[in-house]
C-alpha cells in the first residue's frame, strides 16, 4: 500500500515516526526538506509525488492550507485523512463534504487508550453529566488558530464520540481566542492556553458509575478503582484505522466529515 504524508512539521514528524513502523510504502512532501527524513522518501514537488499511485494521503499542513492541498490531492487520491481541524472555515468544510472523496478527520484522542477503555467500560450506560478540561501554555508552533480550534475541538469531538451532543452557551476570552468555556445542561468544556501546566481530563457520571479520564497520563478510574489499560500510540492506532478504511471503506472509529463539521459549527 502506498501512503502519502503531506506536511513535515511537528505533527508531520509524529506521523512519519509511526508510519515508518508499518508495512507500507511511504511518500513524503513538504516545501522544505527536514534533516531527519530519509532522502528516498522525500519529494519537493507534489506533482512528482502524485505521479505515483497513491492509495491514501494524510494532510498535516497548517490549517489554512488544508483545503488547497485537499483540492490538489483529490484529483488523484480516493482516501484522505485530514488532521483536525478539518478546514479553516465552514465553507471549505462543506466543499470537502460535497467533493465525493472518502475523507476522515484526525481526532487522535478517539484512539487514546483511556477513550477506548471508557467506551468498553461504559457500554450500555447512559451519560448523565460530563466535564472536560484541556489546558496548557500556548504552543509556540500554533500561529493560525486560537485555543478553540487547537484544543477545544478535541473535547467537543470526544463528547460526540461518547454519545453526547449539546447546544452550548459559549464564552471566549481574548483575541485570538486563548480560553473558551462551553456550558450546557449535561456537558461542560473548558479549553485554555492560560495554564502553566498541561491538563487533559474528563469527569463523567453515568446512570451506573462515575469515571475520571486522564488522557495525558493514560489513567482511567471507575468508581475509585483504577482500570488496567493496554498501552499503545493513539496516533499509530488512528493510522491503522485509516489504512483499514482504505481497504474496507469502513470508517470504524475515525471521525467523519460530518463529525468535524459539527465541532466547527459550534465554534
Amino acid at each position: 500500500m502506498n501512503i502519502a504524508l503531506i506536511g513535515l512539521g511537528v505533527m508531520g514528524k509524529n506521523h512519519y515516526t509511526e508510519l515508518r513502523k508499518k508495512d507500507i510504502n511511504l511518500f513524503c512532501y513538504d516545501v522544505i526538506k527536514p534533516e531527519w527524513i530519509e532522502d528516498e522518501l522525500y519529494f519537493s514537488n507534489l506533482d512528482e509525488l502524485l505521479s505515483n499511485k497513491i492509495d491514501g494521503a494524510i494532510i498535516v499542513v497548517p490549517t489554512k492550507y488544508h483545503y488547497e492541498v485537499f483540492l490538489k490531492l483529490s484529483e488523484k487520491v480516493k482516501y484522505i485523512l485530514i488532521e483536525k481541524p478539518l478546514s479553516f472555515n465552514l465553507d471549505e468544510a462543506y466543499a470537502i463534504k460535497q467533493s465525493g472523496v472518502n475523507v476522515a478527520v484526525g481526532f487522535c484522542e478517539r484512539f487514546n487508550p483511556v477513550s477506548l477503555e471508557f467506551l468498553k467500560q461504559s457500554q450500555g450506560e447512559e451519560i448523565k453529566y460530563a466535564s472536560f478540561i484541556r489546558a496548557s501554555k500556548k504552543p509556540a508552533r500554533i500561529s493560525d488558530v486560537g485555543v478553540d480550534l487547537d484544543l477545544c475541538v478535541h473535547d467537543i469531538d470526544l463528547a460526540n464520540f461518547f454519545g453526547i451532543k449539546a447546544e452550548f452557551n459559549i464564552s471566549k476570552m481574548n483575541n485570538p481566542c486563548t480560553q473558551i468555556k462551553l456550558n450546557s445542561n449535561n456537558l461542560d468544556i473548558l479549553a485554555s492556553w492560560e495554564f502553566n501546566s498541561r491538563i487533559r481530563k474528563a469527569f463523567i457520571n453515568t446512570n451506573v458509575s462515575s469515571y475520571e479520564l486522564d488522557f495525558l497520563n493514560s489513567r482511567l478510574i471507575k468508581d475509585e478503582v483504577v482500570m488496567e489499560l493496554k498501552s499503545h500510540s493513539s496516533l499509530s492506532r488512528e493510522q491503522d484505522e485509516f489504512i483499514n478504511y482504505i481497504k474496507t471503506n469502513n470508517l470504524g472509529y475515525l471521525a467523519s466529515v460530518d463529525d468535524a463539521i459539527y465541532t466547527q459549527q459550534i465554534l
